[in-house]
């Protein structure tokens, strides 16, 4: 199941997995988020935010967690 998007004020919000255990997490390019993968060879990567926020996309193309 796709993770979840609205659109609240020309900010869309998605719906992004809690930063959690059983991940390997390291910073990431998204302001406040962690970008993890499931073994540290994966190539496929997650971004999660930390509980209780939520990833926002500015008009811009940017990216943050709030």
């Amino acid at each position: 199941m796709a993770p979840q998007v609205s659109d609240e004020g020309g900010v869309a919000q998605q719906d992004l997995p809690v930063c959690g255990s059983g991940l390997y997490c390291s910073l990431s390019p998204v302001s406040g988020a962690s970008m993890c993968v499931q073994t540290p060879t994966s190539t496929l990567a997650i971004y999660c935010c930390p509980s209780g926020r939520r990833i926002y996309h500015t008009s811009g193309g940017g990216q943050f967690c709030a």
